[in-house]
Formats: structure tokens, sequence, C-alpha cells
């Protein structure tokens, strides 16, 4: 006998009159290989990404200014997760800083042929002591493409112990 595995991947919807109101609640209920399209607005929650999802939008980028941490979005130990078309913004200034370390940290995730890809993405306003608009540690593999790195307190990009591509 033959079991036949006919799930495939899904769209989660995130927005004021969504199911999810919160990106955190679509993660949480995500499974690998899930697309999860935000709508435009602000979400003041910092996520943490630890499986292969696609965080994206159909048009204007929403805002993810994180809550609670040092870092606004967090992906760990996996690959195969991609950011594309948002804008990753701590809403701080010189004159007002933020404590973000990172706009994204990626630690410990992503292989050459399974990476964290980021792209066609805005990150700025991260102004912690070493803020770093993405840092990228632990054995990690990054493809970065079609983004804008502004306003940040130490690091565009940060590499330790790890790899990627610019292109």
């Amino acid at each position: 006998f033959f079991l036949v595995n006919n799930t495939s991947a899904a769209t989660l919807n995130v927005g004021p009159s969504e199911t999810h109101t919160s990106i955190t609640s679509a993660i949480n209920s995500a499974n690998s290989g899930d697309t999860i399209y935000i709508a435009p607005g602000i979400y003041n929650e910092s996520l943490l990404i630890n499986k292969p999802i696609t965080l994206t939008n159909n048009g204007e980028k929403p805002v993810i200014s994180g809550s609670g941490a040092n870092y606004i979005i967090k992906i760990e130990g996996s690959g195969g997760v991609v950011l594309d078309n948002l804008e990753i913004n701590g809403l701080g200034s010189v004159v007002e800083p933020n404590t973000y370390e990172y706009g994204v940290f990626v630690n410990n995730a992503g292989i050459q042929n399974n990476p964290v890809e980021i792209k066609n993405s805005i990150i700025k306003n991260i102004w912690g002591a070493s803020g770093n608009a993405v840092g990228v540690e632990s054995s990690s593999y990054v493809l970065m493409h079609n983004n804008m790195l502004s306003t940040f307190q130490k690091n565009g990009v940060r590499f330790v112990g790890s790899e990627g591509k610019f292109y």
C-alpha cells in the first residue's frame, strides 16, 4: 500500500481584518514552506523565525518596528527563510535612539543550497550601542539583493563566522 502526501504550502494573511492580526500569530501557525502575506501598516512586534517560511506582501511595504527584544527580526536555526518587500524600521533616531542591536539577526541559519534570503527590503533606524542593520553569525549563509540599508549605529551588514552573497 502507498501513502500519498497531499499537503502543499499554505498562504496565511496578516492584517486588521484577517485571520491573523499579528505577524507572530501567523508565524506560529505556519508550517514549513508556507507564505505569509502582510498587509500595509505598522507592526510593533519583534519576530522569531525558526522554520522555512516566506514573509512578503503584494504592494506597499508593511513596517515591522520591533518590541521588547534586541532585534526586530531574528532568524535562527533554519534555512529557506525569505524576507521580501518589507520595511524593518526601529523608528528611532540619533536624538531619540532605540535599543535594537539588529534590524535582522541571522543566527545559525541557512546553508549554501538552502540559504536565508533578504530581498527588496528597507532596513533602517537601528540605534543600539552596536546597532547593525543585518547581523549574520554562527555558520549562517545569507543572500541579499535589492535592499536599502540606512541610519544604523555601527554596521550595515556584519558577518561573523558566516558566508553569503550580495547581488
